[in-house]
């Protein structure tokens, strides 16, 4: 049997009266739940996309800066070159 571990040290707690019900089949896959669990679970996929977003935020800003780094490297690397240029011409 799996076992549920807290995944996050979030947690939330609900009022007495509210209850979050689902049944899921077999396979692990809801096949029935309340509106209470339905709310709960857009507010989840709410967070998630959020953090989604931000990760691709980041990921972009990471590569936008990776390729200012390349093109960097580039510029150096002529740079250098030329400089050998020099030297072995007035050796």
């Amino acid at each position: 049997m799996r076992k549920n571990l807290p995944i996050t040290d979030n947690e939330k707690t609900f009022p007495s009266n509210q209850k979050l019900i689902s049944s899921t089949d077999l396979k692990g896959k809801i096949r029935h739940c309340n509106s209470a669990f339905v709310e709960e679970q857009a507010q989840v996929s709410d967070q998630i996309n959020k953090q989604v977003e931000t990760i691709s935020d980041l990921a972009t800003s990471n590569l936008a800066k990776g390729e200012e780094s390349t093109e960097c490297v580039r510029s150096i690397d002529q740079i250098a070159k030329g400089l050998h240029e020099l030297v072995v011409r007035f050796k």
